[in-house]
């Protein structure tokens, strides 16, 4: 549901402004808006911004350079389970207080520019050493390849080609093999000069490509040379990254400092929207309507001094929403948020897209031993790992989706797609095949029809939806015209339908109905026409809707592909590991073993993400915009 908000506006003291927009930061619950002068903090207001984005600097370089330390699997999950450093008042003010933090941020620069010197030098080296490379074993320098009536011209020339440069040189050069790579060789061509002029004429057309060495040595000293750098370059990085490793220790630090200055910005910027005068100033914000009740009683405690009076939004003024559903229905938020929030005035989607959101997912999922496997490691995630409240709401959704994905794949008869007739009769197995409903490998046509029927079926719930927000807004006029007639109409289309494929005696009947149902929205939906040609035309167009519609429903499809995409990428992983295993006899099953595990929970993470955003989509794009708009402006305290 949307919560109720109500904007207020504060008048206090000047003296008194910052303790209140302290207390009012540690509420947590009020967002302050319009705007006047500025605040001074203890650090100049100019500065805040840039220390925030350098302290961000020197944790992303403690993440990215600060060799990892080896840690035990015991130590790992400790750490993992205990979450991250909690501060008390005390320890955090003292912290931010005493902390060097611009040595240490210029020290980390200086180290960060050092190293990304190191680096560019060191790929620098490695590209003249793998240029050397090939020539290693030459044995001359630049100088000795030239005397005074020979020279030698160092190439590569394709290996087909060796024997045809032999005939040009016709038995006036020496030629030598200094390395092979490949298909090419890499050669030492001595000729004499009185010759120059017509032996290179025509190497070009021996397909031979001259290399010229940038370094006049020869190259295996070079390559030694290069290497002797490469040894002090890594040294010094090495030593650098030491220090790195060892300011990391203060990582808890800079992140204390870091949400301080954080804190520090958010008061900044809330005391920029503050209105004052010579003795008072005027706070103007919104928070919800419980909250603002708590918050008269609170400020009347300990503010006695300050006053606050609700009042009306301005006219063009958006209000922020904040949505807050039972502890069942909250999990969905996620899917919602991932939407966007609707208007104020709008409905809240998440409790009618909740029941869908779930089975869709596990129609895409659609094996019972990957549902029972995400809802062990979605449980286990909950209850052990310190993680943040909106992870720990997606892993709450997970769950309920690994139920309905549990249920899916027991009524599919899929359980890691193994196909349970083939196992050896078994009281299990038996057990489970009674429970299996349809198999959608044989049968993807029934599970077509399910599938469509979904869609139909939501598709019909969103305008019930519609009809209850236009109810809500007294718009009875748009409700029964615009939305029950259709309502009714699309029940009629479904009535016939199924009489005509179980009912034919019936079917007369449906047909009537569906008739006059035609006949009522033609003559009704051009009601906000005035003309009355125009509605009868409006009338006969908006039987058109019912193509939209099927088209719609038709989207819903995407559910048969998702959950046969997963049958089938683990009956193949099935059978490649029976393959392996009796390929390899006596220890084929311990390539099995790996390749069942891995190509599994592959196909299961695969599986999971299509199915949350493909079940998500039908969500934003085929149900969302037939009752809600969105858009609406989020909160922020």
């Amino acid at each position: 549901m949307i919560i109720p908000m109500q904007k207020f506006n504060l008048v206090v003291p000047k003296e008194k402004k910052e303790n209140l927009l302290s207390f009012l930061q540690e509420q947590g619950n009020v967002e302050i808006v319009d705007a006047a002068e500025k605040k001074a903090t203890d650090i100049p207001e100019h500065e805040i911004d840039l220390l925030i984005a350098e302290l961000d600097f020197v944790l992303d370089l403690f993440r990215d350079r600060a060799p990892k330390i080896k840690e035990s699997f015991g130590l790992k999950i400790k750490k993992t389970l205990s979450g991250p450093k909690a501060w008390t008042d005390q320890e955090f003010i003292r912290v931010c207080q005493s902390f060097d933090y611009l040595t240490l941020i210029q020290d980390l620069k200086n180290g960060d520019n050092q190293l990304v010197k190191l680096e560019s030098e060191e790929r620098e080296l490695v590209a003249k050493k793998e240029a050397l490379l090939p020539w290693q074993n030459l044995g001359l320098s630049r100088a000795e390849m030239e005397t005074e009536r020979a020279c030698s011209i160092l190439g590569v020339i394709p290996e087909q080609n060796l024997v045809n440069l032999g005939k040009i040189a016709d038995g006036e050069v020496y030629i030598r093999k200094v390395s092979e790579i490949g298909l090419n060789y890499h050669i030492a061509i001595t000729y004499l000069k009185s010759n120059a002029e017509k032996f290179l004429k025509n190497l070009q057309s021996a397909g031979f490509s001259e290399v010229k060495l940038e370094t006049e040595e020869a190259p295996d000293a070079a390559i030694a040379e290069i290497e002797k750098r490469l040894q002090e370059n890594r040294k010094a990085k090495k030593k650098i990254l030491q220090k790195i490793k060892e300011a990391s220790g203060q990582a808890d630090k800079v992140k204390a400092f870091f949400d301080y200055l954080t804190n520090q910005k958010k008061l900044r910027d809330a005391n920029s929207l503050i209105c004052d005068t010579k003795y008072m100033s005027l706070i103007s914000g919104w928070t919800s309507e419980e909250a603002f009740r708590n918050l008269e009683k609170t400020l009347s405690q300990k503010f006695p001094d300050v006053y606050i009076a609700p009042i009306a939004k301005a006219e063009n003024e958006r209000t922020p929403v904040v949505i807050a559903n039972q502890k069942f229905m909250e999990p969905f938020e996620s899917v919602t948020r991932v939407y966007g929030l609707p208007e104020y005035n709008e409905l809240d989607p998440t409790p009618y897209l909740s029941v869908f959101f779930a089975i869709f997912f596990g129609m895409c999922l659609s094996d019972a031993g990957y549902g029972l496997v995400l809802l062990v490691l979605c449980v286990l995630g909950v209850k052990f790992l310190s993680l943040s409240f909106e992870f720990k709401r997606l892993l709450r959704l997970m769950i309920y989706c690994s139920l309905t994905t549990i249920i899916v794949g027991v009524l599919y008869g899929a359980y890691f797609s193994i196909s349970l007739p083939d196992l050896t009769a078994s009281p299990l197995r038996d057990f489970l095949l009674r429970l299996q409903v349809i198999d959608p490998i044989k049968s993807p046509l029934q599970i077509m029809i399910i599938s469509l029927l979904f869609g139909l079926l939501q598709g019909w719930f969103a305008k019930i939806v519609n009809l209850k927000y236009l109810l809500s807004k007294k718009r009875y006029k748009d409700a029964f015209l615009g939305e029950f007639i259709w309502i009714l109409a699309i029940l009629a289309l479904v009535f016939f339908g199924a009489t005509k494929l179980f009912i034919p005696t019936l079917a007369k009947i449906g047909g009537y109905a569906v008739i006059g149902f035609a006949i009522l929205l033609v003559l009704t939906q051009g009601y906000q026409k005035k003309n009355i040609f125009l509605k009868f035309t409006s009338g006969l167009l908006s039987l058109y809707k019912v193509v939209g519609m099927l088209s719609d429903v038709l989207s819903y499809s995407r559910l048969l592909a998702l959950g046969l995409t997963t049958s089938i990428i683990g009956l193949v992983i099935n059978v490649i590991a029976l393959l392996f295993r009796d390929m390899i006899p006596h220890v084929g099953f311990l390539v099995m073993i790996p390749i069942l595990i891995g190509g599994h929970l592959f196909n299961m993470a695969i599986n999971i993400l299509g199915g949350f955003i493909h079940s998500a989509r039908l969500q934003f794009v085929e149900f969302f915009p037939k009752f809600m708009e969105g858009g609406g402006r989020m909160f922020k305290p």
